[in-house]
C-alpha cells in the first residue's frame, strides 16, 4: 500500500511540476493586443475624461497614450523632453511588481487619447501645456508625467487640486501627483496590475489540475 501510494504521489507531484512549467512558459510567450481603457473623473469643480491603451507583449505591460498637439508649434526638443519625462518616470522593471511596465507617449495627428493646446508660457493643466513653464526647465519632463497621470485616471494630491475625495489620506503624499519632485507611488499602478491579473496571468493548466486530481484520487482509495 505504501509503495503504491508513494509512487502515485511522486507521479502526481511530477505532473504538478510540469503544469507549473507549462504555465510559466505560456506566460512568457503571452501576447495581448492593445485594449482602450477610458472613463471620467470629477472632484468638486474639476472634471475630465481619461483614455489610454493597454496591452501585453515583450514580457511587459505596455501602456500607450496618444497625444495630438495644437496651438503654437513645438520643436523636436520640446516633444522629446515631454516624451522622455513621461516614459522614464512611469516605466518600471519587473523587480518592483513582478512584471515590467513600459509607458509610451506617441505624438499623433488623429485618433488621439488627448488633445493638448500648446502655449508659450505660464501655468498648465492636462489639456494646456506651456513650453516655458512656471516650474523651470528642470521640471518640464515631470510636468508632462504629472499631467499624463490624470490621463491615466489619477487625481491630484495637493491642496486646491483635483483631489480624490474618497482618499483624503493621499493628500500631500510626496508622490508625483503631489509634487513634481516626487516619484510614482505603488498605488498609482493598481489599475494596470489589476488588468494584468485579469487578462494575462494564466489559469492553472490542465496538467496542474490533473496533478491535484491524482492526489485526491489516491487519498480517496487509501481511505476505502
Amino acid at each position: 500500500m505504501k509503495t503504491k501510494l508513494t509512487k502515485f504521489l511522486a507521479l502526481a507531484i511530477t505532473t504538478i511540476t510540469l503544469g507549473i512549467f507549462t504555465t510559466s512558459v505560456s506566460a512568457s510567450t503571452t501576447f495581448v493586443d492593445f485594449q482602450t481603457i477610458s472613463g471620467s473623473r470629477s472632484s468638486d469643480s474639476f472634471g475630465w475624461g481619461y483614455s489610454y491603451d493597454i496591452g501585453y507583449f515583450d514580457d511587459a505591460i505596455q501602456v500607450d497614450v496618444d497625444v495630438l498637439l495644437t496651438g503654437i508649434a513645438t520643436t523636436l526638443e520640446h516633444r522629446g523632453i515631454w516624451e522622455n519625462g513621461f516614459e522614464d518616470i512611469w516605466s518600471v522593471d519587473a523587480t518592483r511588481f513582478g512584471v515590467a511596465m513600459n509607458f509610451n507617449l506617441d505624438w499623433v495627428t488623429s485618433d488621439s487619447d488627448l488633445i493638448v493646446n500648446v502655449i508659450q508660457s505660464g501655468g498648465g493643466n492636462l489639456s494646456t501645456w506651456p513650453i516655458e513653464q512656471n516650474w523651470g526647465p528642470t521640471h518640464y519632463g515631470a510636468f508632462a508625467a504629472h499631467e499624463l497621470g490624470h490621463q491615466l485616471g489619477l487625481f491630484d494630491e495637493y491642496s486646491g487640486g483635483a483631489v480624490d475625495l474618497d482618499h483624503s489620506e493621499r493628500l500631500n503624499s510626496g508622490g508625483l501627483m503631489h509634487t513634481l519632485d516626487g516619484g510614482t507611488l505603488d498605488y498609482y499602478y493598481d489599475d494596470f496590475l489589476s488588468w494584468h491579473t485579469l487578462n494575462v496571468v494564466p489559469e492553472p493548466s490542465s496538467f496542474f489540475l490533473l496533478g491535484y486530481a491524482g492526489i485526491a484520487l489516491v487519498l480517496r482509495r487509501t481511505r476505502s
